[in-house]
């Protein structure tokens, strides 16, 4: 892959690499050939059982700026340490921040942060609703960010934006303190067994990093806060247990989704356009809590000090594993 602009180098092998010097054609093959290496190499991992090798790369974040999409180096577990130190730097954040997501943080419009870019089909029918919303869209898979930009950004090309990070991560570094008013978390993959348990997106530890980067909401009905949903009532009692175990770090007010937060429900189980193709169970069950409060420096130095260790949780029981 040939090299476009470096930004900055984010420490010693690190670095952010900009693609504007290249046509919207040859950034789509370079993004496709991106895709195209991370699921070549998931299918070697998945034939070599005693070697694991990362899908991305881990020294380079490449920007695609005609399809508005960041791609930084995969940060979990122990093997990310490297990767996190680098994109932890103040050069590097001052890059990314001020260079490729200003038009998202900066922008006049209510900024909505969604966990998970598996549903295009939802994502459009939010961004149609209203001018007042700017979208940035985190996933950990490149591919089904590609999928969800190519159906967005012919109709909404300056209100929505697309990174390539692990949630936590994203939450916890990359995005900057008070810099959204909403987090959505739509339909997340329960992972029902223990052995994968570790991949669950809301957690108390997620529900900590989306309080980080929250502004806080000015009257109790202003929408300021988190909603998430789910078709799995297991994962539903998961995640209400997570966010009173997080309310015990964090001011969160808990609310009715169905009120404040309606519009970013998904449509109703009657009808006959489903926006989430991996749903499995026709009731859906969503959770909602406003930002009520900041909370103290020292509660902030603890959440930031988050050392990204895996953490197991208990089975979701009936099911079998992923």
């Amino acid at each position: 892959m040939r090299r476009g602009v470096v930004w900055r180098a984010g420490g010693p092998a690190l670095e952010l690499i900009a693609y504007d010097g290249k046509s919207r054609e040859e950034q789509r093959e370079l993004l496709r050939a991106l895709i195209h290496d991370h699921a070549a190499q998931t299918r070697r991992n998945a034939a070599e059982s005693c070697t694991t090798r990362r899908t991305y790369p881990t020294d380079q974040g490449f920007y695609f700026p005609a399809y508005r999409t960041l791609s930084l180096p995969p940060t979990n577990g122990e093997h990310g340490e490297e990767p996190r130190a680098g994109m932890s730097d103040r050069g590097f954040l001052d890059s990314l921040r001020k260079g490729v997501l200003s038009p998202w943080i900066d922008a006049p419009a209510r900024r909505v942060v969604v966990f998970g870019g598996k549903s295009p089909a939802y994502l459009d029918r939010q961004l149609a609703a209203d001018d007042a919303h700017v979208f940035l869209v985190v996933d950990r898979s490149l591919r089904w960010l590609a999928n969800a930009a190519a159906r967005l950004l012919p109709r909404f090309p300056e209100r929505v934006f697309f990174l390539r990070a692990e949630a936590l991560f994203a939450g916890l570094r990359l995005l900057p303190r008070e810099c959204g008013d909403v987090v959505v978390v739509p339909m997340p993959t329960p992972f029902w067994g223990e052995k994968n348990s570790h991949q669950r997106l809301l957690t108390s530890d997620f529900l900590c990093a989306a309080h980080r980067i929250l502004r806080e909401r000015e009257a109790p009905a202003d929408p300021r806060g988190v909603i998430a949903f789910t078709d799995c009532e297991p994962y539903a009692d998961f995640m209400m247990e997570q966010l009173e175990e997080a309310k015990l770090l964090v001011p969160w007010a808990r609310k009715d989704p169905a009120q404040t937060y309606a519009r970013w429900l998904p449509h109703h189980e009657n009808h006959p356009a489903r926006e989430f193709p991996q749903q499995r169970f026709k009731e859906i069950i969503a959770i909602a809590a406003s930002k009520s409060g900041k909370p103290s420096s020292q509660v902030m130095e603890l959440i930031e000090g988050y050392d990204f260790r895996r953490k197991y949780y208990r089975s979701f029981s009936g099911e079998s594993e992923e």
